[in-house]
């Protein structure tokens, strides 16, 4: 019984560590286009949207004169940024 109470309370404060941190709200800030990638969810209220991923190693664009690479979750979207 013991020994749960112990794992419960770990679990507990690892979900507490993995609670994203809320933005500060001012009339000019920018939360700018940041990935680190694998397997994407978002999150919306009235005002604000959220879009994040986790794991993924190599995210982003690449290009050159003959070819264009976009890798990641974000990869459809790379084309224009979304600042909120």
């Amino acid at each position: 019984m013991r020994r749960r109470i112990i794992l419960l309370a770990i679990l507990c404060l690892l979900l507490a560590a993995a609670v994203p941190a809320l933005a500060q709200v001012s009339a000019n800030y920018d939360l700018s286009w940041h990935v680190v990638g694998g397997g994407g969810r978002s999150a919306t209220s009235a005002g604000h949207a959220l879009m994040g991923t986790l794991g993924q190693p190599l995210t982003g664009s690449m290009f050159n004169s003959g070819h264009a690479l976009c890798s990641g979750f974000w990869c459809a979207g790379a084309v224009a940024y979304r600042v909120y």
